[in-house]
């Protein structure tokens, strides 16, 4: 099941709702020990997934993917772990001359 990714989850709903749908559920108790929230878990990047024990390249990405596919379904978009809204994201604004 894909949760869409809320800033509001808890370490332990980062746990639950992302690590195991996405076939991760032996690096919940690193998240949670590292406090990984929603809003965390939106801002992570490659090198943070190593710092918490994800050693394996595959799994990286899995993960990255992921979380990729898990904000793009929620409607919601992020910048550096900041919601940016909705109706800016991927558009261009021209003048018209």
């Amino acid at each position: 099941m894909l949760y869409h990714v809320s800033a509001e989850w808890t370490p332990e709903d980062v746990a639950e709702r992302f690590l195991k749908p996405c076939g991760m559920e032996r690096l919940a108790k690193s998240f949670i020990d590292s406090n990984v929230t929603g809003t965390v878990l939106i801002a992570l990047q490659e090198s943070h997934l190593k710092e918490l024990g994800c050693d394996r390249v595959g799994d990286r990405l899995t993960l990255l993917d992921y979380l990729h596919v898990s904000l793009h379904a929620s409607g919601e978009h992020f910048v550096a772990g900041r919601k940016r809204p909705s109706n800016s994201y991927g558009k261009l604004h021209f003048s018209q001359k």
